[in-house]
């Protein structure tokens, strides 16, 4: 538009699938009747966003857009007569949805050649509504505020503060809160990023703080429902959580062929005036069962190991007219951590690595053809736990836990056209 660019970007999206389980554990996996073997769900979703991005090199840049976004779900739970799955009457039937709308602004000015400054509002706004039609909406006034220091034409610094927030939900379990809050965030970091050696070496520093408020937890409760006794999940609010960390990556190219990167973080976080439902169970555990309820107060947050290191290297053989050849390696360290926001022994994943290794012919630019072996050590990593209630004996807790795949090879063949 002359002094500006105008954006627009839509998607359309749709999705039909059902997941079952072999609720009987048998070698042969048949389903025996049961109220509850799985769940089916048919969702689609649009988005749309317009964007107007100032067009010009001078001191003051802008941007400003529009956001839109409407999703549902039609979701339901499958139940087994005999081996044969249906969707059982008690399952409500109706579309789960999600609407969001979002302005947002962004300004920068450069007040020299080394110094620019930018500031950035969003408003967005959410509407949730339950296959029932019970509905409730939530919006916030989120900001940002970054300053640039340009060290040299190969290295800059810069500082920022910013907000977010996850938005709350409706809870259609009875007995409970009918709704959560939105959960809420205030980041800050400062940073180094660079290009030195004529471009041989990239290395970016980075410490960070995050500051979570209202953070929102799941909790189970056991509800009969026709035929048999089940759990539910619902959400409420837990309390707040500390994350502070330093990262730091490197890549070099010592030859246009060769490429080594390594990157390494560490992280301290820990959740503090923090409680949830507790269940029965648990027992007593010492600083943190407090009656019905049960404090997190000092526990790591799930997924988040103190030390995690990683380091990838790969070379490129030029085949000439057979196209290039590369050959690829990437480790992982990460320290020992929870899986699940409880701290407990069952969930606990120790210190592991994890190394991948893969062959890519890349035969033309639209033809490439690669081999993979992925989890050299064989590593049994867990990648996720839930702790809960049992429907059918609720005054014990059970783990439901996802693990990280056993060794896998394969082939990936893609044709671009």
């Amino acid at each position: 538009m002359g002094f500006a660019n105008l954006n627009w970007l839509s998607s359309w999206t749709k999705f039909v699938g059902s997941q079952v389980y072999d609720n009987d554990y048998s070698d042969k996996g048949g389903f025996t009747t049961s109220a509850f073997v799985g769940w089916r769900t048919d969702e689609k979703g649009k988005t749309s966003e317009l964007r107007l991005t100032s067009d010009n090199d001078g001191a003051f840049n802008w941007l400003f857009g529009l956001y839109w976004s409407d999703q549902q779900a039609d979701w339901g739970w499958l139940a087994a007569y005999r081996s044969i799955i249906y969707q059982p009457e008690w399952a409500v039937r109706g579309d789960y949805k999600t609407r969001t709308m979002a302005a947002f602004g962004q300004l920068s000015y450069a007040f020299s050649d080394q110094f620019t400054l930018t500031g950035g509002l969003r408003w967005n706004d959410d509407r949730k509504t339950l296959k029932t039609g019970e509905q409730d909406s939530w919006d916030d006034v989120l900001w940002k505020a970054a300053l640039e220091y340009e060290i040299n034409d190969h290295m800059m610094s810069y500082v920022s503060a910013s907000t977010g927030y996850l938005a709350g939900g409706i809870n259609s379990a009875p007995g409970v809160n009918p709704t959560w809050e939105p959960e809420h965030l205030t980041a800050y970091e400062i940073g180094l990023k660079s290009m030195l050696a004529d471009g041989a070496v990239q290395l970016n520093l980075a410490a960070w703080y995050n500051d979570f408020r209202d953070v929102q937890s799941q909790s189970f409760l056991v509800m009969p429902f026709p035929g048999s006794p089940e759990a539910t999940e619902y959400t409420g609010n837990g309390g707040a959580m500390d994350a502070r960390g330093i990262d730091a990556e490197i890549h070099w190219s010592p030859t246009p062929n060769w490429q080594l990167a390594s990157n390494i973080s560490y992280t301290d976080a820990k959740f503090g005036d923090y409680v949830a439902p507790n269940l029965a169970g648990l027992g007593d555990i010492p600083g943190h069962s407090e009656g019905d309820m049960l404090s997190f107060r000092g526990w790591r947050p799930a997924l988040s190991p103190e030390w995690v290191i990683g380091l990838q290297t790969s070379y490129t053989l030029s085949l000439k007219k057979w196209g290039a050849l590369t050959g690829y390696l990437q480790s992982t360290y990460a320290s020992d951590n929870y899986v699940s926001d409880m701290n407990l022994a069952g969930v606990r994943q120790g210190s592991h690595t994890r190394t991948d290794i893969r062959l890519i012919w890349q035969a033309t630019e639209n033809f490439q053809i690669q081999l993979y072996y992925l989890n050299l050590e064989d590593a049994e990593t867990l990648n996720w736990a839930r702790v809960y209630n049992p429907a059918a004996r609720p005054g014990i807790t059970t783990l439901q836990a996802n693990w990280d795949n056993a060794p896998t090879n394969g082939i990936i063949i893609n044709y671009t056209f």
